[in-house]
């Protein structure tokens, strides 16, 4: 096997192609051999487009699922913090009796504060000449207004776009935005125009291609300083054999990506069971059995439920001492078993020895029939026959 050959069959089977027979319309020999050739090359244009765009829209999905979850987010806890802030009752700290006097000092600090302000110094839009209300339009008017009321320790938003006052003209309304970049001003597009202008459907579709993977320029694949010193075949085997490199390198993470995901998955929901029931258990365990009578009532079922204990207690006592005269008075009678009740031991008296009299109960030994558990553990695991 060649290693074209081996090449191509590794090229394939990424896609799950593994033989090439199914490339031939004719199966007979009258078929040109280029035609085979024109399909496999279309086939596997196709397929490393179509990964490539598959690829894109799955991290177009997941950017844009992510950014919607990031501004849901935003948005519900400024919601329930305005929710809070609104629900909110805003009352003095002071007891009753003092709160007449602290709502007084508060209202008299207000209004000295309220009046300090009105007599500060007059703001920058006012040392501009913007009060001159005869040449200033409605427009102008409330922006002087609103920043003749804006604080020296106000603190603008980070995303904020600087505005400069030296724009704010007499005759005009309008704000300019000093620091306002446009995409026409940084981009030189005359140059982006004529260089592909220059350039082939080759070359575009190159380059297209290479911008996939970040690879925005071909001179990046040059060795030498000078174009004329290196081969110019080179140049093709750096780009075929660094696209080859990116394709299978794209397809073997998202791979690896969907094996993470499953299994992380499976172990989550595996893990889940068996944390829903520890902490089932563990609640359980925490639990404190208290009677459910209210506070009143529980000082008449709390004394109930001791007396009862009590009784229960003592009742037992008194039944296990009749248990053991009765059964002193017939082993004296010299009977061999006596019974308690239904669900009873029976006990069987031993020849007296130089031990004395000994009660014993049935052994392990002759509850089970142990020939029949041999024969089956060796019908199972030992190989042999029913007929042995």
């Amino acid at each position: 096997m060649s290693p074209i050959l081996a090449v191509e069959l590794l090229f394939f089977a990424i896609f799950g192609q593994t033989t090439h027979e199914q490339f031939k319309v004719d199966n007979s020999d009258g078929q040109p051999v280029w035609t085979t050739a024109l399909f496999k090359l279309a086939f596997g244009i196709y397929m490393l487009v179509s990964v490539v765009v598959l690829i894109n829209l799955l991290i177009a999905m997941m950017s844009d699922t992510y950014q919607r979850i990031q501004q849901q987010s935003d948005l519900e806890w400024k919601s329930t913090y305005s929710k809070l802030i609104r629900n909110m009752h805003r009352t003095t700290t002071a007891p009753a009796p003092l709160n007449l006097l602290t709502t007084w000092i508060s209202y008299f600090y207000r209004q000295y504060e309220k009046r300090s302000n009105s007599k500060q110094r007059p703001s920058l839009v006012q040392l501009m000449g913007l009060r001159r209300t005869g040449r200033l339009s409605p427009r102008s008017k409330m922006g002087a207004k609103w920043l003749s009321r804006v604080k020296k320790t106000q603190i603008g938003h980070k995303d904020s776009v600087a505005l400069s006052v030296a724009h704010l003209s007499p005759l005009g309304s309008q704000l300019s935005f000093s620091n306002s970049l446009r995409i026409d001003n940084v981009v030189d597009w005359e140059v982006v125009r004529r260089k592909y202008l220059l350039a082939s459907p080759i070359d575009v579709t190159e380059k297209l291609f290479f911008a996939i993977f970040g690879q925005k320029d071909a001179d990046d694949f040059t060795i030498a300083l000078g174009r004329g010193q290196q081969p110019p075949w080179t140049i093709y085997v750096f780009k075929i054999s660094f696209s080859m490199y990116m394709l299978v390198s794209v397809i073997v993470l998202i791979n690896l990506l969907i094996a993470m995901m499953s299994d992380t998955y499976q172990s989550i929901q595996q893990q889940s069971d068996i944390e829903w029931k520890y902490g089932l258990s563990k609640l359980i365990r925490n639990m404190q059995k208290a009677s459910s009578a209210p506070s009143p009532l529980n000082l008449l079922t709390t004394w109930m439920s001791y007396f009862y204990k009590i009784c229960k207690k003592r009742y037992g006592k008194k039944q296990k001492m009749n248990v053991m005269e009765g059964f002193v008075k017939k082993q004296a009678m010299g009977k061999r078993a006596f019974a308690i009740g239904e669900k009873s031991v029976s006990f069987k008296r031993l020849p007296e020895g130089s031990a004395g009299s000994q009660l014993f109960l049935p052994n392990i030994a002759n509850i089970l029939d142990w020939e029949v558990v041999r024969k089956k553990y060796r019908l199972r695991f030992g190989g042999l026959t029913k007929k042995n």
